[in-house]
């Protein structure tokens, strides 16, 4: 396996790197901001200096002498069929699925989350102006789930057979799918979209559903409306979301009855991962080497989540059942904005084969690695 990296350097810490006169080499590319891309292969003569300057600067400045690095890794035919388990690499699709109505459940307060502790609060428009503040009330960023089934228009899919959302959704094509079912891959979930064709409604109409209409009828018997806060928070609960989850499924099957959804369409569907999670293993490096001060971190009965990966992944062969499709048991990202906190998709060798042999669109790998 060969590493090469790309370095997002400084421009004020590049001669402390690259030597005096480095910008008369026109080696390196300059893309007019306040850094430069170094690249070459992990290890060699830059790479080491640029780790030995990183700490002097932390350890004087407190400052980073990066914008970041990405690290490719590329491997020979015959490491690719000596794997087992692959790292699935897509690329963001630009869009979350919370845009158009698919539910997520309100996550609890939390005053001990260590991660996402601040955000950005818009103070004017124009002449624009902000100020980043620390929240009134933390939550948790494992502490809501998708309910029910996943909203979004087909029309703003780019065309390709596995995508990623901002929300952690993964979305394949029709084709994609016929293949793993067709295949009997074990593991994941596939389940349809709800192909949205009107602005997302803020909340779902439960009265128009069998269920849905039970729920009503049991929160009046309590007092509540559906206009209360207190209903949206009841039927959240662990007694009623299965309930809810079912009303939201059936809300589906009506509005498509009545064609105020999308006909129903296999083009695009949601992957949900089943299968047990994969422990990530200590030899996994989890903390950026070019970053310094406190890293993106968290831990709760929830999960863990961390910032990435940055070396190769490592997890534990325990842990894995043999399926063909899984997950880490970490999470990564975390809750900004329309992002969420998302686990990181793996596909067995006899998965990953197939989705070569019918060149599955734009997907990259990795080699993950059992210990």
């Amino acid at each position: 396996m060969k590493e090469t990296y790309d370095l997002f350097l400084k421009t004020k810490y590049a001669g402390l790197v690259l030597g005096a006169g480095w910008e008369s080499e026109g080696r390196f590319e300059q893309p007019g901001h306040d850094f430069i891309t170094v690249s070459g292969t992990v290890g060699d003569e830059i790479y080491t200096r640029a780790r030995k300057v990183f700490r002097d600067v932390l350890q004087s400045q407190d400052e980073s002498i990066v914008r970041g690095c990405q690290i490719k890794r590329h491997y020979t035919r015959k490491e690719s069929d000596a794997a087992e388990l692959f790292l699935v690499l897509s690329p963001y699709q630009y869009g979350a699925a919370e845009e158009y109505g698919t539910w997520y459940t309100d996550a609890p307060l939390r005053p001990d989350c260590g991660i996402d502790r601040q955000e950005l609060r818009i103070l004017q428009i124009s002449p624009f102006r902000s100020v980043i503040e620390n929240k009134k009330n933390l939550t948790c960023a494992l502490g809501s789930r998708q309910v029910g089934p996943m909203h979004y228009p087909f029309g703003k899919l780019t065309k390709r057979d596995l995508i990623s959302l901002w929300g952690g959704e993964t979305v394949i094509s029709e084709r994609f799918a016929e293949l793993i079912e067709r295949g009997r891959f074990g593991g994941g979930r596939i389940e349809p979209i709800w192909n949205t064709v009107s602005g997302a409604r803020a909340f779902p109409a439960l009265e128009e559903t069998p269920t849905g209409t039970e729920l009503i009828a049991r929160a009046g018997s309590m007092g509540m409306k559906v206009s209360d806060r207190e209903f949206w928070m009841w039927v959240e609960s662990a007694e009623q979301l299965p309930a809810f989850e079912k009303a939201l499924w059936e809300e589906k099957k009506v509005a498509e009855e009545r064609r105020t959804a999308a006909p129903p369409s296999r083009r695009y569907l949601q992957l949900r991962v089943k299968s047990p999670p994969l422990a990530v293993a200590e030899q996994t490096v989890l903390v950026d080497p070019f970053i310094g001060g406190s890293q993106d971190h968290c831990k709760c009965e929830l999960g863990e989540i961390y910032a990435r990966v940055f070396s190769r992944l490592y997890v534990k062969r325990s842990t894995w059942d043999g399926s063909d499709i899984c997950q880490t048991d970490l999470y990564f990202g975390g809750r900004q904005g329309l992002f969420r906190p998302f686990r990181r998709l793996m596909v067995s060798k006899r998965l990953f084969d197939l989705m070569n042999q019918e060149k599955i669109k734009k997907v990259q790998f990795e080699i993950v690695e059992l210990v």
